[in-house]
């Protein structure tokens, strides 16, 4: 009962922060540090263990920050060396951290699957204390059950397993405005304890992009731009004005006018046509540009004589904001009324923009996929892991495993060009080096098609000893020019 309030005021706090990222359970181990030992850091000095457990929620500030919010149950033994003295409490606390993270994409990328932090946080702890003596003393004495503020700081390491899943590692000294739960009092708030923990963090929330602009959710400040419109960095419309009059292009359905024209609300130019082709229905817009030619009298009406909130050609979006308003039926518009162009990916870019129009990718990779940080490690090994017999370009058997290897990267990514550089040391002449390193390129690009690979796909070009990367002077370096250079690029 004693807790209860603890865990209400926890149920109201989640009530206000509601954008939760992820969800922390955590076993601790918790250290006195106080009167008793005089202020000493033990530092994983467990010689009375006593486990907790704990709950975390974390909330996404920035990619510096987050918002932590933690509910420990932690138990706590002491006993000084002279056995004289000692102490047992149950601690019950809340606290707000604020969460500073290194994986920041100023430090550390924000996906390190390795990634410090340090916390700074206030809060509350229910402490219930009593006397602890070898041998035991039974009853044991209590010493308080009492309500303190706290104040906490620490670091920590989080290891990323997956998109969902991390470990972290934690040590947070807390420092509760309580001098007494030891039993002695000997200055003002100088009694803390130090808790270690282990847990796992479930991410729940995914970093997505929900509106396909190209601005993740997470740094989307506008989550439900429509599709199509063009944004800034912080994912919100660019306020343009391609042709100068005024009015902005989600607006302007006479995007095109020359430069000085007069213009109304909608970016046309004023007609004056009405005195000449007449106005039948009376709404004040002549005949020539009424879309809407029979509108009841003192209907208010838009630019082309039709109701406000009307959609004359049935594409779903008002004629107000309809900048294509005769779209034949059945097609897919945007928000603004014309025709939306496909994107069978759903990645942002239309299809006649993205060069991998049925893979997602970002909009600077060209609408690809990127290539992955172990790929590149396996070309690269590749390097020096092609073998053939000295003097000619016979591929070894030691070289199927990586020749595999980059076969299956090449199945991974289908819209990917391999460029492959055959290289030798300087033992023989120019021209037999070229022969020889363009034919130990083909021997290569052969081996690759026998696997299913299309050969367009695969570029081979000989270089001989024109690019030596070490001296041909040594065995050492020769060994080192003796090499097939393997590169994937999007043509």
């Amino acid at each position: 009962m004693r807790q209860l309030w603890v865990v209400l005021y926890c149920l109201c706090t989640l009530n206000v922060f509601a954008q939760y990222n992820s969800f922390g359970i955590h076993g601790t181990q918790t250290e006195y540090m106080g009167d008793l030992n005089d202020n000493a850091v033990p530092f994983y000095g467990f010689k009375f263990p006593k486990s907790g457990i704990g709950f975390s929620l974390q909330q996404y500030l920035s990619p510096q920050f987050n918002l932590v919010e933690k509910l420990s149950f932690d138990q706590l033994k002491y006993q000084n060396p002279l056995k004289t003295n000692g102490v047992e409490a149950s601690l019950t606390s809340f606290n707000v951290f604020l969460k500073y993270k290194f994986n920041n994409d100023i430090h550390l990328a924000e996906d390190a699957w390795l990634a410090p932090f340090f916390v700074l946080g206030v809060g509350f702890v229910q402490i219930d204390s009593k006397k602890s003596t070898e041998p035991v003393v039974s009853p044991q004495k209590a010493i308080v059950s009492a309500s303190a503020l706290n104040a906490a700081f620490g670091g920590g390491l989080t290891i990323r397993l997956s998109k969902g899943v991390s470990i972290e590692l934690a040590s947070t000294i807390y420092q509760p405005f309580n001098d007494e739960w030891d039993g002695l009092k000997r200055s003002w708030n100088n009694d803390m304890y130090l808790q270690h923990s282990i847990g796992l963090l479930f991410n729940y929330r995914k970093n997505g992009d929900s509106d396909k602009d190209g601005v993740k959710d997470k740094k989307d400040k506008c989550p439900n731009t429509p599709l199509g419109t063009k944004v800034d960095a912080d994912g919100c419309p660019l306020s343009l004005d391609d042709d100068g009059d005024g009015v902005l292009n989600q607006n302007d359905r006479c995007p095109n006018t020359p430069k000085g024209t007069v213009v109304n609300a909608y970016g046309c130019a004023e007609s004056v046509a009405k005195s000449v082709d007449g106005d039948d229905d009376g709404d004040g817009v002549p005949n020539s540009r009424d879309l809407c030619k029979h509108t009841p009298p003192n209907t208010r009406v838009d630019y082309f004589g039709c109701p406000f909130d009307s959609d004359s050609d049935g594409d779903g979006v008002p004629d107000d904001r309809d900048r294509c308003p005769n779209t034949p039926p059945g097609t897919k518009v945007g928000s603004n009324g014309c025709p939306e162009e496909a994107d069978n990916d759903r990645d942002g870019l239309p299809n006649s923009r993205d060069r991998c129009p049925d893979s997602y990718g970002p909009a600077n990779n060209r609408g690809c996929p990127e290539v992955k940080a172990e790929a590149k490690k396996q070309l690269e090994y590749a390097v020096h892991g092609i073998h053939f017999e000295t003097g000619k370009f016979r591929i070894l058997p030691d070289s199927y495993e990586i020749l595999d290897k980059i076969v299956g990267i090449l199945g991974e990514y289908p819209d990917y060009t391999l460029r492959m550089g055959g290289h030798t040391d300087d033992v023989g002449s120019d021209a037999s080096n070229n022969v020889l390193s363009q034919k130990r390129v083909d021997a290569v690009k052969k081996y690759f098609v026998q696997k299913g690979i299309n050969s367009a796909r695969i570029e081979a070009t000989g270089y001989g000893e024109s690019k030596p990367i070490a001296t041909n002077k040594t065995v050492e370096g020769r060994s080192q020019n003796r090499r097939v250079e393997l590169d994937l690029f999007l043509k």
